[in-house]
């Protein structure tokens, strides 16, 4: 009976029309591929959406996953943080700046806006809150001018800031981000300024905000609410834990670009999205890659005793300390005397799924030797005899020094001992001239008596 009922209900279930079939075929095909599985670390880059993307350690600088990291894309509104940063090194955040008539007639007519007008005058610090929250494009270009004088003096005056800070494949040709085919970056690029950048306490503040306002202004007399459009705050939609900020960005040629960066356990990481499908998926692989950062790798260093320096580093959990590999190049005599040595960490390349085979790349250089004008003559003579002593045979060395020794030995007993006589001597001497007089006297005594 269980059977030929279960075999009479069958048929009803497909009845059920094909359409809500495949439709619900394709709802959970989507919810797999919108929100990515917890499967296995090694699996986790293939999990990015975003065309190029970094996740780098803000401490060290180390790389710790990438995919074409060194690709120039466009980077929408993530310019804005560069901007930021170097308004915020230009003066007091109290500072008035006003905005000009070109700095909003630069702004494109869809783009991003704080509603500023030509002639209104608002302190620097609400200036550079309308750039990071609300993504005002006018206000970048305020700001631009305020610190440079105009727009493109202060786009090269990024451009040079950011080859300063190692950013090679980056130049900028505006301050708010705006679609140009001359104004690109890297996700790389992007990791070095943010990092830069968050050592500023005010620009974490900044950056780190939920809500500001607009004070009312001598064009504007009601007060404009700006809102952070970083999901990943405290107060967003997706809160991260340990999150200091992030800037989102988007255009048409640019797709959805994402900065984000935390802080956990004394360790900072910065994440770098670029041509995201969705603002959506750029922030659930942001949290992805942040939580494998934290969760998956463990702080090392290596040390260098002929160099006297410790190199931190992170490693994958999964990878022992002993498959790093350090590799040295040739060591480079400098004019002051110092050796200057190149030195790499990387793990094997079939590592290369759970991390950035590259771990460090740097330059390591000895202290420079004393001057010979620095040293004292005896410590220089004491020098050379000691180079001597070491160009020749062993038992030949040795029998020298042991000559050495006795004779040093005889040397001194013979000071001793005419030190000795030169005391008795003068003691003697003293004792004659004592007598001398005490027979002087003792005449001059006798005569007049």
């Amino acid at each position: 009976m269980r059977t030929t009922a279960y075999r009479t209900k069958l048929p009803s279930l497909m009845s059920i029309p094909s359409g809500f079939v495949w439709l619900f075929f394709f709802f959970v095909v989507s919810c797999f591929t919108a929100f990515p599985s917890g499967r296995a670390y090694g699996g986790i880059a293939d999990d990015v959406r975003a065309v190029s993307f970094v996740l780098m350690d803000a401490d060290t600088g180390q790389v710790l996953l990438e995919r074409d990291m060194h690709a120039p894309l466009k980077p929408a509104s993530i310019t804005k943080i560069m901007t930021t940063m170097l308004a915020l090194e230009k003066g007091p955040p109290d500072e008035p700046v006003m905005v000009s008539e070109a700095a909003v007639a630069a702004n494109a007519s869809d783009g991003s806006s704080a509603g500023l007008m030509p002639g209104e005058i608002l302190p620097l610090e609400e200036l550079l809150y309308a750039v990071m929250l609300e993504s005002a494009n006018e206000a970048a270009n305020a700001a631009a001018e305020f610190v440079s004088g105009s727009m493109e003096a202060f786009a090269a005056y990024m451009t040079a800031q950011a080859k300063e800070l190692g950013a090679e494949n980056t130049q900028f040709v505006n301050a708010n981000g705006l679609n140009d085919d001359l104004h690109y970056t890297s996700a790389y690029d992007m990791a070095l300024i943010t990092k830069a950048a968050i050592q500023n306490p005010r620009f974490l503040t900044i950056w780190g905000t939920y809500q500001s306002f607009i004070e009312p202004t001598n064009l504007q007399s009601v007060r404009r609410i700006l809102n952070n459009k970083n999901r990943l705050l405290t107060r967003g939609s997706m809160p991260y834990d340990g999150i200091l900020g992030g800037k989102t960005g988007f255009t048409s040629a640019s797709l959805n670009t994402l900065v984000e960066a935390a802080r956990r356990d004394g360790r900072t990481l910065v994440c770098v999205l670029m041509q995201g499908p969705s603002a959506l998926a750029n922030f659930q692989d942001a949290i992805h890659l942040l939580d494998y950062g934290f969760d998956a790798f463990l702080p090392y260093a290596y040390e260098d005793e002929e160099f006297e320096v410790s190199l931190p580093f992170l490693l994958h959990e999964e990878l022992a300390f002993e498959e790093v590999a350090v590799d040295y190049g040739e060591p480079i005599e400098n004019p002051d005397g110092s050796v200057s040595v190149q030195v790499e960490l990387h793990v094997p390349p079939e590592s290369a799924n759970l991390m950035h085979t590259g771990i460090a790349l740097t330059t390591l250089t000895s202290a420079p030797p004393p001057s010979p004008e620095e040293e004292p003559p005896s410590l220089y003579v004491v020098g050379l005899v000691s180079a001597f002593l070491d160009s020749l045979p062993g038992w030949l060395a040795l029998l020298l020094r042991v000559l050495f020794s006795l004779f040093a030995a005889l040397f001194v007993l013979a000071c001793v001992f005419r030190i000795r006589r030169l005391i008795r001597r003068r003691r003697r001497l003293r004792r004659r001239r004592q007598a001398e007089a005490r027979r002087r006297a003792y005449r001059e005594q006798s005569y007049w008596s």
